[in-house]
């Protein structure tokens, strides 16, 4: 089993939004509303704004899961961060190196860009357990928690 991952380019956004919306439909999130139109406009410039990451892991040449993220200042200060907006391994890859090598290349795009800390969070609400232990063993720090109130 081959797993490789690669930066994303403007031909993987359409694949990229059906991984997704597999990933919105188990999260959390699932109960609000989805736009292909609107996630294929985020994938575009996810690949084409160099402040921004588009991670695609692949087992066997077949794209299984995906982490986009960006560069930004603090709001209190100059220094800069890496943040998350998706990390997402598919349901039968996960378990095995797919998810932590789509994390090391994000970590390694953060050193790269200078940040003086990468932040990832799990707000799907999926195998929030394992994630957190993989996170761990890749060297992260638990600080406080995503508290969210439906209305």
């Amino acid at each position: 089993m081959s797993v490789v991952v690669r930066e994303g380019t403007i031909f993987d956004v359409p694949p990229m939004v059906a991984v997704g919306k597999m990933m919105h439909e188990e999260s959390d999130f699932a109960s609000c509303n989805w736009s292909d139109q609107k996630i294929t406009k985020f994938g575009d410039r996810a690949v084409s704004d160099p402040d921004f990451c588009f991670f695609i892991v692949e087992v066997d040449e077949e794209p299984v899961g995906m982490i986009i993220g960006k560069v930004s200042p603090f709001f209190f200060g100059d220094d800069l961060q890496l943040h998350d907006y998706l990390w997402y391994v598919a349901p039968e890859h996960r378990g095995a190196s797919a998810g932590a090598k789509l994390i090391e290349a994000y970590v390694e795009f953060g050193k790269a860009k200078g940040v003086q800390q990468v932040g990832i969070k799990i707000s799907t609400n999926v195998t929030t357990g394992k994630t957190g232990k993989l996170l761990e063993k890749l060297n992260f720090v638990h600080v406080g928690g995503m508290f969210k109130h439906k209305v």
